[in-house]
């Protein structure tokens, strides 16, 4: 009797998996990439619209920290302040500042002045009298300000005629400013042109380029992710069906 020998079975054939092309490779990393760009706009447009809200004081405004203004001389000015004006968004300082709004607080019982003039205007009133430049007047103590020697100034600051917007008096003195292009110096003094100065001084500003840029940003990213989203389903491959098999 003639047995018959067994041979094994062929396996079954498995269905084709998804087959990944390069094209499937660069597109999902593509989506991938603008996936996180969405998410990083997203976030940070979110973050600029709650911050805008968050930070700002009754008024409306963006405050900082008072920071006090000294010299052993007749004035304190701040470094200049440009702004300037872009064809395509007009009066760019207005549009990113709004209204400015400087308080000045005497420290020493004296009436205070504060000031805000061209820096020209300034540089003439103040002509070789002794006093300080603010740098920096939330910085190291070294770095704040630099001191130049010098005489009193020929007059009290109110008789000069130059401040775009002044107050003077005792107690806190405030300002209020709309930015516009030019080169600007801010100044404290004693009302009376005396010597030394000390004052605590705060700026505050509405910045409504926080809001305007928020949400822009935020939907802009929302957009994106979802776009990305899209891009990211129809770059994998996908497997065939039984049928196609």
């Amino acid at each position: 009797m003639t047995s018959t020998p067994i041979r094994p079975s062929a396996p079954a054939p498995t269905p084709a998996g998804a087959r990944w092309s390069t094209g499937h490779v660069l597109g999902v990393v593509a989506a991938g990439a603008f996936l996180l760009l969405a998410t990083v706009l997203l976030v940070g447009g979110i973050g600029l619209a709650v911050s805008s809200a968050v930070i700002r004081d009754d008024d409306g405004l963006v405050r900082s920290t008072p920071a006090t203004w000294s010299t052993a001389g007749y004035a304190v000015r701040s470094d200049t302040v440009r702004f300037h004006a872009t064809g395509m968004m007009g009066d760019a300082s207005q549009q990113m500042m709004g209204t400015v709004e400087v308080q000045a607080d005497g420290l020493d019982g004296r009436d205070v002045f504060v000031g805000i003039a061209s820096s020209s205007d300034v540089d003439r009133y103040l002509g070789r009298a002794a006093g300080s430049m603010m740098r920096d007047p939330w910085g190291e103590d070294d770095e704040r300000s630099t001191f130049t020697d010098g005489d009193a100034p020929d007059m009290a600051p109110g008789a000069a005629q130059i401040w775009v917007a002044s107050s003077a008096g005792p107690g806190p003195q405030t300002i209020r400013w709309e930015p516009r292009p030019g080169h600007w110096t801010l100044v404290v003094m004693n009302e009376d042109a005396s010597a030394p100065v000390a004052a605590e001084v705060t700026v505050a500003a509405e910045l409504p380029i926080l809001h305007r840029l928020g949400v822009p940003v935020a939907v802009a990213g929302l957009l994106l992710f979802v776009a990305s989203g899209v891009a990211l389903i129809i770059a994998i491959p996908k497997s065939p069906s039984p049928a196609a098999a």
